[in-house]
C-alpha cells in the first residue's frame, strides 16, 4: 500500500449488510488505485468512501515490477459489487 483514505458518512453496526462498491482507476505498469465505496444494503445510504493506492513489487528486492498476468483483469472490469456480512458476536 502506497497511501489509502477513507471518509465516513453514516454508522454501521453488528448485523447490518453492506455492500462494497470497487473501482479501478490510474492504472499504471506496477500501480493502481482501488476506489471503493460502502453502502447500508437495506437503504442504499452511503456509509463511507475512500481509496487505497498501490505497487506492485518484487518480494527480495523491494523494487516496483509489472503486474503479473494474474492482474490483467483490471483492465477490464470497472466494477466489482459484494455483500459483505458482518459476524455476529457470540
Amino acid at each position: 500500500t502506497i497511501q489509502a483514505h477513507n471518509n465516513y458518512f453514516n454508522n454501521i453496526y453488528f448485523g447490518d449488510n453492506i455492500i462494497a462498491k470497487v473501482t479501478t482507476s490510474n492504472l499504471m505498469a506496477s500501480s493502481a488505485r482501488l476506489n471503493i465505496s460502502f453502502y447500508k444494503k437495506n437503504d442504499d445510504s452511503l456509509v463511507g468512501s475512500g481509496y487505497q493506492d498501490f505497487c506492485v513489487t518484487n518480494i527480495q528486492s523491494g523494487r516496483p515490477v509489472k503486474f503479473p498476468k494474474v492482474f490483467d483483469f483490471l483492465q477490464h472490469y470497472e466494477v466489482v459489487e459484494t455483500v459483505v456480512k458482518s459476524r455476529k458476536s457470540i
